[in-house]
């Protein structure tokens, strides 16, 4: 009789240690090291890639012409020479698909693949060289300059560049960061370049990212952070919840019914 009940506890026990072990499983998470853990401290980590915008077909771009004598710069500013123009036009110069904009009294520059500090000093020179201003100083800034976030983030959006550079931490950290249930190591960033689609995956858990070509983003680039694996298997079920209780019941059912069978089984034993 004691031998037969040793047997029953052997098994009740485990059975309830199997159920543990499942229902642990449905709730276990990765944790996810930390951005540029590996990075070194107190030592600089020189820039090795070149993260200049340069200038592509249907960019909008924003050029103000200084000088001297505000009066002799008004032909060559849209602001004060065109106040009867449409606001959108008034505040920008389209690159046209072939690469050109049209520039008061100078015409048609060709602008493609030019950074915005080289398109000033282009037409900084024409604007010399063509006996208009001899000492105009240029300012150009490209008004297009967003990318887009998305995946798991907390606020998927475009994120506007402020100025001439943006980093891929610096836009995810305008997302509100990467959520718990996304991955850091996996983050892949989509590039248009001359009418075809570049693709990278970073690891920004690595400080070898800083200097992946893709790390310094371009106008029109796409990020997406990819959930990890708890996340993908939850997004095939309508909510957390049932995933949770899916599992549970499940644990529940499977340990319900074996104790029914070894009960059973004992029961007949023992009436012999």
């Amino acid at each position: 009789m004691a031998q037969k009940e040793l047997t029953l506890r052997h098994w009740l026990c485990t059975i309830l240690l199997t159920t543990a072990m499942l229902l642990v499983s449905g709730c276990y998470r990765v944790v996810h090291l930390p951005y540029v853990y590996d990075a070194p401290r107190n030592e600089n980590i020189d820039i090795a890639v070149d993260y200049t915008v340069h200038i592509q077909p249907n960019d909008l771009l924003y050029i103000h012409v200084n000088s001297l004598s505000d009066e002799a710069a008004i032909p060559f500013n849209q602001e004060t020479n065109h106040s009867d123009l449409p606001l959108h036009e008034v505040n920008g110069y389209t690159v046209s698909p072939q690469g050109t904009i049209y520039f008061p009294q100078l015409g048609t520059l060709h602008v493609a693949g030019l950074s915005t500090d080289s398109i000033g000093h282009l037409i900084e020179t024409q604007l010399s060289r063509g006996g208009f201003l001899t000492d105009a100083t240029v300012y150009v800034r490209l008004m297009n300059f967003k990318v887009t976030v998305i995946g798991q983030v907390r606020t998927p959006q475009q994120v506007p560049a402020s100025g001439q550079r943006l980093t891929v931490l610096e836009a995810i950290a305008r997302c509100g960061d990467i959520k718990p249930d996304g991955l850091a190591n996996h983050v892949t960033v989509l590039r248009t370049i001359n009418d075809s689609i570049v693709a990278d995956t970073l690891d920004l858990t690595s400080h070898l990212a800083l200097n992946s070509p893709f790390y310094y983003l371009q106008p029109n680039d796409i990020i997406y952070v990819e959930p990890d694996d708890n996340a993908k298997r939850k997004s095939l079920r309508n909510d957390e919840w049932q995933l949770y209780g899916t599992t549970t019941s499940s644990a529940v059912r499977y340990a319900y019914s074996t104790i029914i069978y070894v009960r059973r089984i004992y029961q007949n034993t023992h009436n012999r």
